[in-house]
């Protein structure tokens, strides 16, 4: 009877230590880092950024609407090129 509760804790407790082992080898985000991304620093996909000849294939546009899109993610270029931090700089200098 003691064995055999000693095995079901033992077993038990192992169970546990490997269902944990994977919560403990995800590395914490460094210092001031969080919520970039998962610190790679990638740009985020939205319709603006989205090449006009993909969005042709997958929303059948015409050709005017292309010259539209395409005007529109000129000026979303333009207009977020001076938000961006300069190569080197911090991302969110305070």
């Amino acid at each position: 009877m003691l064995k055999s509760r000693f095995v079901l804790f033992a077993g038990g407790a192992m169970a546990l230590a490997l269902a944990s082992g994977p919560i403990f080898a995800q590395a914490a985000p460094a210092a001031g880092r969080q919520g970039q991304r998962g610190n790679r620093g990638g740009r985020a996909v939205t319709l603006a950024t989205i090449p006009v000849n993909t969005l042709e294939t997958i929303l059948k546009l015409t050709a005017d609407q292309k010259t539209k899109v395409a005007a529109i993610q000129e000026k979303f270029t333009a207009d977020v090129a001076p938000l961006r931090p300069q190569q080197g700089q911090p991302a969110n200098p305070i």
